[in-house]
């Protein structure tokens, strides 16, 4: 979900979010991947399991549902988003970039 529509990007700049989001960055600071894989990358993403959609984004059962979070490194993340062969990734920020 891109964070153009406005709701949106308030709700990602919300206390609640940025709460949230440091609570699970907390009890999972490592990449949940890549940490599967017995590699320990710092995670600076919280990523939807269940993307955000247009649909979705004012349900606070998917939004701010930690079992609908995942801690993720960067690399994961651009994967998940992009695929193996990236035109574009995430910064640390969330925001989108051409490689």
């Amino acid at each position: 979900m891109q964070r153009s529509n406005p709701e949106v990007f308030k709700k990602y700049n919300c206390k609640r979010w940025k709460d949230l989001r440091k609570y699970k960055l907390s009890i999972n600071p490592f990449c949940e991947r890549c940490e599967a894989r017995g590699i320990y990358n710092p995670a600076y993403i919280i990523h939807h399991k269940e993307y955000i959609t247009q649909e979705n984004y004012m349900d606070d059962d998917v939004f701010y549902n930690i079992e609908n979070l995942e801690s993720i490194c960067l690399e994961c993340h651009n994967k998940e988003h992009f695929g193996e062969e990236q035109d574009y990734f995430f910064d640390k920020d969330g925001n989108i970039l051409p490689k």
